[in-house]
């Protein structure tokens, strides 16, 4: 689903719900489901992975449809 995405995704569920930069015109209606459909059932990891992405190095150097940056 990527970082970017997973970040955006779940900022949306937990913080703002009028957050919607996970729900870029770049993604396909497909891939939006998909990626709902793998953050939904992988939900017991939620927490591994958000320290994960605050270990990465350089986000910026990723592309990502979301407008994140690393410093956000």
């Amino acid at each position: 689903m990527g970082a970017a995405w997973f970040v955006s995704y779940k900022y949306h569920q937990v913080i703002d719900k009028n957050h919607r930069n996970w729900n870029n015109e770049k993604y396909s209606e497909l891939s939006i489901t998909s990626r709902i459909n793998n953050f939904d059932r992988t939900s017991e990891y939620h927490y591994f992975w958000l320290t994960k992405v605050l270990d990465m190095q350089q986000l910026d150097k990723h592309k990502n449809f979301c407008g994140l940056e690393s410093s956000k």
